[in-house]
């Protein structure tokens, strides 16, 4: 028998990964970011976001920002405010490209900036200062992208390097074809590869920490320009160009016949694949979905765009210059002006469904009970709606596919608090549901979707909140005000025995929720305390009911004496709520 307890008055569908609604949070600097152009954003391997502007390094700690800036009092802060990218070695120390002086290399440890850059004295340490891009590979390889060249940063022994430089020549057809390098990336193989404006090109000859000036030139020019960035997917390369999107596949592991496709025209400048596989494609006209289907050619078809929009929370500027994905799954946008964006694929979203006055829907939108039964049928009890039920069949149609059981004639008593199912698995589906009222504990027979119901020839006090069928076959029933009912069952027609505060030690005569735990013993809500009784206590006739009790001297007593609904945990810990006076 599954149960649903119901904590929240509305019906959930969780989607993880895979929502079609897709609600935005913004971050800009009323939130303490020092700057609104965001360049560049990096997860580091403590858990850090680090946000490059042109006024600053911003580091977050998902509520509040640290920013480091130049500061002329201290050798060892940063070389420049303009920062442009940014990236982690294996060694945990951060390494921060500016616009103007070079690469900062950050130790986490001491917090201490050194710079690596050209000066006077050394004026070809790198191809250039100004930094377009920067990415650590596999074997702590640091390669920096200028608009002079490309440059890659070897870690020896100390604190020594060694700088080999890429620069395009002529003669050499096999270097580089252009200076300006807009991204380096490497491949789940270990090959690098470097985005050009004129071009993509593959390094030949990188493995063992041996980089030689060798380059094997993959796009067509004439129709590839521009090149910002490239990823990997499961069924290939995805590269941006001035264009639009290409997917580039090949028919051979030598890269030497390569397959160019083209997909959605969208003048794009940075990729990021989310959980799913779907390519979030950020441009000078907001961001674009590409929805990925692995069994259709070419794999990916526009599904969303996303602007700025007043009326629905989006991207604050359509300008995107840099898309991340942190650990937990949240994708981060930084945008030009407007701070930052970001969506959580991984959100709970809410669906509601409420009464329509029309056939099917829900009867009333206050809902009180809800219960999913061994047969995958759906009940739910309302107040001042009777009972709804959606059957299986249905398959989940909660808009317009629920059948209505008034439990009362009269709307305003209309009540269905609780619902049971008391028979027994290879017998006709039996419920009990409990009422307010006149009516008071009916029962609901299920015969093909045909509901049928009758009184419980019992007295019990107006309001039946909760109902509890414990592992003996015994049925409990919680009232507002008469306390609890145990219906003993029996071939000649059971039985009931009622505890109030007068004949026994309940504490009170208010019950809410009855919950059996895995251990054979029955927890009882009430407005004076949480009751309990073992599964000996269970059997008795006059039971004694252990009572737990708010002391205010005592910070290991329950918060408060009125409880509510308990719910049992995996870890077979129970929780129970609360109620709040102020």
């Amino acid at each position: 028998m599954r149960h649903v307890i119901l904590l929240i008055i509305t019906l959930l569908s969780t989607h993880l990964c895979q929502g079609v609604e897709y609600t935005f949070e913004s971050i800009t600097s009323k939130d303490g970011l020092s700057q609104n152009d965001v360049l560049d954003i990096f997860q580091d391997s403590r858990g850090f976001m680090w946000f490059s502007t042109i006024d600053g390094l911003n580091r977050y700690d998902g509520y509040n920002f640290r920013i480091f800036q130049v500061s002329l009092d201290n050798s060892n802060s940063l070389s420049s405010n303009l920062i442009k990218c940014v990236t982690e070695d294996q060694d945990n120390n951060l390494w921060i490209g500016t616009l103007e002086k070079g690469i900062c290399v950050f130790n986490l440890i001491t917090e201490k900036f050194s710079v690596i850059h050209n000066t006077e004295q050394y004026p070809s340490v790198l191809t250039d200062n100004n930094s377009y891009c920067l990415y650590c590979d596999s074997r702590n390889r640091i390669w920096y992208g200028t608009p002079s060249g490309l440059n890659c940063i070897i870690k020896g022994s100390g604190d020594s390097l060694t700088i080999k430089k890429f620069v395009s020549n002529p003669k050499d057809s096999t270097g580089l074809r252009n200076n300006l390098i807009n991204h380096v990336f490497e491949d789940s193989k270990g090959n690098i590869w470097v985005c050009l404006p004129n071009g993509l090109e593959l390094m030949v000859d990188s493995n063992l920490g041996i980089v030689q000036n060798r380059f094997k030139h993959i796009t067509n020019p004439s129709e590839h320009i521009d090149i910002a960035q490239v990823i990997e997917v499961e069924k290939g390369y995805l590269f941006t160009h001035a264009y639009g999107v290409a997917l580039l596949q090949f028919k051979d592991s030598d890269f030497d016949h390569p397959i160019f496709t083209n997909l959605d025209r969208i003048p794009s400048w940075q990729l990021l694949a989310d959980c799913t596989g779907n390519i979030w494609v950020g441009s000078h006209n907001g961001i674009f979905l590409l929805e990925y289907h692995p069994a259709a050619f070419p794999y990916y078809t526009l599904k969303e765009h996303f602007t700025p929009n007043s009326d629905n929370p989006s991207i604050t500027n359509q300008f995107i210059r840099c898309l991340w994905t942190d650990k937990s799954g949240i994708i981060w946008i930084g945008t030009n002006g407007g701070g930052i964006s970001k969506v959580n694929l991984n959100r709970t979203r809410f669906r509601h469904y409420k009464n329509m006055e029309t056939p099917g829907s829900i009867s009333n939108n206050k809902i009180w009970g809800i219960l999913e039964d061994d047969q995958y049928n759906l009940w739910i009890g309302t107040e001042g709606g009777g009972l709804n039920f959606l059957p299986s069949s249905q398959e989940k149609n909660y808009r317009s596919g629920f059948q209505h059981l008034d439990v009362n004639p009269v709307p305003q008593q209309n009540f269905a608090f609780d619902i049971l199912e008391i028979s027994d698995p290879g017998h006709s589906p039996v419920y009990w549901v409990g009422t307010g009222f006149q009516s008071k504990l009916i029962e609901v027979v299920n015969t093909n979707g045909q509901l049928q119901k009758k009184s419980i020839p019992h007295t019990l006090a107006r309001h039946t909140m909760t109902l509890c069928k414990d592992k003996n076959g015994s049925i409990w029933v919680g009232s507002y005000e008469g306390g609890l009912n145990k219906y003993i069952p029996s071939d000649n027609g059971g039985r009931w025995i009622t505890y109030t505060t007068q004949n026994s030690y309940l504490p009170s005569n208010i019950i809410r929720c009855i919950v059996e735990d895995s251990k054979q013993r029955l927890w009882i809500s009430t407005s004076e305390g949480l009751a309990v009784l073992d599964s000996l206590q269970m059997k008795n006739e006059s039971p004694v009911f252990h009572v737990f009790r708010n002391n205010p001297e005592d910070s290991s007593s329950i918060s408060n004496s009125y409880t509510v609904p308990i719910l049992e945990s995996s870890s077979h810990e129970l929780w129970r709520r609360t109620q709040q006076i102020h």
